[in-house]
């Protein structure tokens, strides 16, 4: 995105989104965002760099980089609009994404071992709790170490229902699970 209006636009569009979770009661719209945003301490630079994946089949790429206090990163996510629908094409060091397509009410995401029967346990705790899925994404992460060539793999769930307290602990129970999180889209 070359023009400043834009990316002016999409750091305010993303502060939105940012202070709406992290301040409950704020209602921040495209004008207060940035603002709300320095006065919760949140930083943003809009970086002119292009993102590290950006050509064929991703011409029109944006990041989001999240980071630490201590200037350490927490999360890089990155998206794409393919015709007129947003997709997550990128997160962290998942760089052969899914394309998936944020939909439904809320999103279920978590890190899982790689192996037979790891999913397969999720979607039975889903089932008996009634939640429809939406659509299912999953990713692998590339082998970080010949002593760790199992890395975790990524999932996101797009889901129709809430989950109740009971579904999700037990699905946060699961050992072969990480990072569980459950996000409510509006």
């Amino acid at each position: 995105i070359t023009h400043k209006a834009a990316r002016k636009l999409l750091e305010a569009k993303m502060l939105k989104g940012l202070i709406k979770h992290l301040c409950p009661g704020l209602v921040p719209d495209l004008i207060s965002a940035p603002l709300m945003a320095k006065e919760a301490n949140v930083e943003s630079v809009v970086s002119e760099e292009l993102p590290d994946n950006v050509g064929s089949p991703y011409w029109n790429l944006v990041s989001v980089t999240a980071l630490r206090a201590d200037g350490s990163q927490a999360c890089r996510v990155t998206g794409a609009v393919f015709g007129s629908t947003p997709h997550i094409v990128s997160i962290d060091n998942y760089l052969d994404l899914f394309a998936f397509k944020p939909e439904g009410s809320y999103i279920l995401s978590f890190r899982n071992e790689d192996r037979p029967g790891a999913i397969s346990e999720v979607l039975g705790i889903l089932h008996d709790a009634s939640v429809n899925i939406a659509s299912l994404n999953v990713a692998r992460s590339p082998p970080t170490s010949a002593s760790n060539p199992n890395p975790l793999a990524l999932c996101f769930m797009a889901l129709d229902d809430d989950i109740s307290t009971k579904a999700f602990t037990s699905i946060k129970s699961l050992p072969f699970l990480r990072d569980v999180s459950k996000i409510q889209l509006r």
